[in-house]
């Protein structure tokens, strides 16, 4: 996990704007709520070496499958989005 990715990470999911949450559900999942749907680039998600699978079980909900555990990332996004 690198900065670099935290902020590609944010940015695929339109922004912090568009990003209401961001939690860890199982154990390599993070799972967003965003605004919009239509802010969401899940091409260049998947492209991220730490992406497995990008998944949109509902609208405006995404779920990223990690190739580590999501805790740290959850945190690390957290913080970033409170800046």
């Amino acid at each position: 996990m690198n900065e670099q990715d935290i902020n590609a990470m944010i940015s695929q999911l339109g922004g912090k704007s568009n990003i209401n949450s961001v939690m860890a559900c199982a154990t390599n999942r993070l799972r967003f709520t965003l605004e919009q749907d239509e802010e969401l680039d899940v091409q260049a998600l998947t492209k991220l070496p730490c992406v497995n699978a990008v998944m949109q079980p509902q609208t405006k909900v995404v779920h990223l499958l990690l190739n580590e555990d999501a805790s740290p990332w959850a945190a690390k996004l957290i913080a970033q989005l409170d800046n």
